[in-house]
């Protein structure tokens, strides 16, 4: 994947996050138009496949990113953004057993995932998520009427937080940028973007 995008506008430099903001919209919009999480006839039944479907691409996800992440400075950062146990939390919630959970399939067809660029754009994608994420948890509160976040924990992340710790991966990507890894931040984010979007409709 080549990626091309312009370096300033108006003689101000574009930031890494805007960047990938641009360079990402086709493939977040192939991503967004799957989800009818705010459907006004949102049922319980949809809400645990969501659950399910996320929980299967974030198990599989996580243990690479921490193996990845061991030794450097997003170790810690990596850890304390971890979601897959929310999920689990969110499934047991709406029913599951440890049992039923464990045989849950999960994503093979992962993005590579071979360094710290290729986290931090993989990390663009789940962590921007997050935004949207509290506003799906709203609507399964009100639409649902669930509460305290039981079965859908997983959309309020961060709570009040949420926008503050985007703020701060946003200043990690910042730290990190430089004309020899941002293209492959960028193009590792949108492959993420499509193999979510792989794992989400087909199942692979």
């Amino acid at each position: 994947m080549h990626v091309e995008l312009p370096v300033s506008t108006a003689g101000a430099a574009v930031s890494l996050p805007d960047r990938l903001k641009a360079a990402t919209a086709p493939h977040h919009a192939r991503v967004e138009g799957l989800l009818d999480l705010m459907r006004p006839d949102l049922t319980t039944a949809r809400l645990r496949w969501w659950v399910e479907r996320f929980y299967g691409f974030l198990a599989a996800w996580e243990p690479r990113a921490a193996a990845v992440a061991r030794g450097t400075v997003l170790a810690e950062d990596v850890a304390g953004r971890a979601k897959a146990q929310r999920l689990v939390a969110d499934l047991r919630a709406l029913g599951l057993t440890d049992q039923q959970i464990a045989a849950l399939p999960l994503c093979e067809a992962l993005p590579p995932l071979r360094d710290v660029p290729d986290l931090l754009g993989q990390m663009y994608v789940l962590e921007g998520s997050t935004l949207g994420g509290a506003v799906i948890a709203r609507h399964v509160e009100r639409t649902l009427g669930l509460a305290g976040g039981a079965g859908y924990s997983y959309f309020q992340s961060y709570g009040p937080a949420t926008a503050a710790r985007w703020r701060a991966f946003k200043e990690t990507l910042a730290d990190h940028a430089d004309s020899i890894h941002d293209c492959r931040i960028i193009e590792s984010a949108c492959g993420a973007f499509d193999a979510l979007h792989n794992w989400l409709a087909h199942g692979r």
